[in-house]
């Protein structure tokens, strides 16, 4: 029901008493400072200390319990242990460094570094004993000469390992030898890292670049010789097993021979009584990579007889 104001009051005591009133409203409002002092203040405890509350006091003293104790939030431990255990188990299972202690085990029960321990100087190098280790002196230091029992080790730990990478030889190499060293270790490195199934399972070889097969000239008649050893073959009257034969380029002549062993000697021997006295001097003599075809005595043969040896490419 909606009450109009009394005739007796004027239209200014009208606004005075609906301006009383607003003031009157506003009075009774709260102020913001305590608005926000009443807001709940929430603070991040971490999560692995204790919050410490000291005991309220009453007047008299004593403590009282009007506010209720704060539980500080905590992990699930059975969790947290089975976490850091598998954590612990991981880390060592992939580090395999070696203590002094092992490697002194390993160096009595090692043929090889009690050999050089007895010997003393290995390529110039000489060998001491420190504090029961079997150290070396290299053109970089001293460094511990590490038995083959404990090279495994190593390799796992300076190749395989996820702190490694997996890294080439060289790099490898490098690790190993700013600790340890042993004979041939630039070949034992490049052993294992050919052996290593991650390596060869993720990194392709570089592409072997085959040339272009291309005519080459024949020359004059007796300029150019092909040789060649055949066997072994079935034994003959004589015992002779092997054919060594020699092949003009231009006209295609042959010429061949039968010896009981495949020897440099042989082979020299041939070339000299069958094709060079037979034939005249040549200036150039193919062959391919066999040891009886490029040995010492091919070399001084050939350079004799002021020709020129060449290995093509295999095809």
């Amino acid at each position: 029901m909606v009450t109009s104001a009394p005739r007796h009051l004027t239209s200014a005591d009208t606004a005075t008493t609906s301006k009383s009133k607003q003031q009157a409203t506003v009075g009774t409002r709260e102020p913001r400072t305590t608005r926000k002092k009443q807001r709940t203040v929430t603070t991040t405890v971490p999560v692995d200390r204790e919050l410490q509350v000291e005991p309220i006091r009453g007047s008299d003293g004593q403590e009282t319990t009007e506010r209720g104790s704060v539980q500080t939030p905590r992990r699930d431990e059975s969790r947290v242990d089975s976490r850091e255990r598998r954590l612990q188990r991981d880390v060592r299972g992939q580090t395999l460094q070696v203590t002094d202690t092992e490697i002194v085990d390993a160096q009595r029960k090692s043929r090889l570094v009690l050999k050089l321990k007895e010997d003393g100087v290995h390529r110039g190098m000489q060998i001491k004993v420190r504090h029961g280790l079997v150290l070396i002196n290299t053109s970089s230091g001293r460094r511990v000469v590490l038995p083959p029992a404990l090279w495994p080790v190593v390799f796992k730990e300076c190749h395989d390992s996820v702190w490694a990478g997996h890294l080439r030889a060289t790099h490898t190499y490098a690790r190993i030898a700013q600790l340890y060293w042993w004979p041939n270790l630039m070949h034992e490195v490049r052993q294992w890292g050919r052996g290593c199934q991650e390596c060869g399972s993720r990194k392709a070889r570089p592409r072997e670049i085959v040339p272009a097969l291309r005519s080459t000239n024949g020359g004059d008649v007796g300029d150019r010789w092909a040789l060649d050893v055949a066997g072994p073959l079935p034994t003959s009257n004589d015992g002779h097993r092997y054919v060594i034969a020699a092949v003009e380029y231009v006209t295609r002549y042959a010429v061949a021979a039968t010896v009981k062993q495949h020897t440099t000697e042989n082979v020299a021997r041939f070339l000299m009584q069958k094709v060079f006295l037979q034939f005249g001097p040549f200036r150039e003599l193919l062959t391919d990579g066999a040891p009886e075809l490029t040995g010492l005595v091919m070399e001084q043969l050939v350079e004799l007889l002021q020709a020129q040896q060449v290995n093509p490419v295999p095809y």
